[in-house]
């Protein structure tokens, strides 16, 4: 935050006749405005996708990013027009551009969310950590006990047949490790 990255976008857009996409996990939501250098509206010299997107507390993830701008970037094609892609979220500028396949697990009316978030909710983090345990100890390992999300998020890896070991593994292999951060969210 702070470092230019809105105000270089913009002068590039200008230049190349372009348009601006955000890929900034924060600026994706209405209303967060302080914090996230979100570019306000009257600071604006060219059009921008990519913020307020939806509202706070909604969930959104990489991959719904990916799927947003990439059909952004066929848009601002369609005007004849550049796509200039600007962000603070390096998972989110990747699966705009990179060749990288999200597992499914959407992130409403999931099943399989939904129960193993149950079991978390009724018996406690650690008895649901413990069940990642006995069906995948690799991705147990690299997932703290009270980190609820991503162990559910490996339940429903497992269930489409990978594990979350495997999925941080081939992320790796994708990014490299001077300018990736491990606390993505959504993975």
């Amino acid at each position: 935050t702070a470092a230019g990255k809105s105000d270089l976008a913009q002068a590039v857009a200008r230049a190349l006749d372009g348009e601006v996409v955000s890929a900034d996990s924060m600026q994706v939501y209405r209303g967060m405005d302080i914090g996230t250098g979100k570019v306000r509206e009257h600071e604006r010299t060219v059009p921008h996708h990519g913020i307020d997107l939806v509202d706070p507390g909604q969930p959104y993830s990489a991959a719904l990013f990916q799927e947003y701008a990439r059909a952004t970037f066929a848009a601002i094609e369609g005007r004849g027009r550049i796509s200039v892609l600007c962000g603070g979220t390096g998972l989110y500028v990747r699966a705009a551009v990179d060749d990288y396949r999200f597992p499914k697990g959407e992130q409403q009316d999931n099943p399989v969310r939904e129960h193993y978030t149950e079991i978390a909710q009724r018996e406690g983090f650690q008895t649901l950590w413990d069940l990642l345990a006995q069906e995948d100890l690799p991705s147990a390992k690299i997932i703290p006990p009270r980190d609820v999300k991503r162990v559910v998020r490996a339940f429903e890896l497992l269930e489409e047949g990978t594990s979350y070991a495997e999925q941080r593994a081939k992320l790796a292999a994708i990014c490299s490790v001077s300018t990736f951060s491990w606390s993505t969210p959504g993975l």
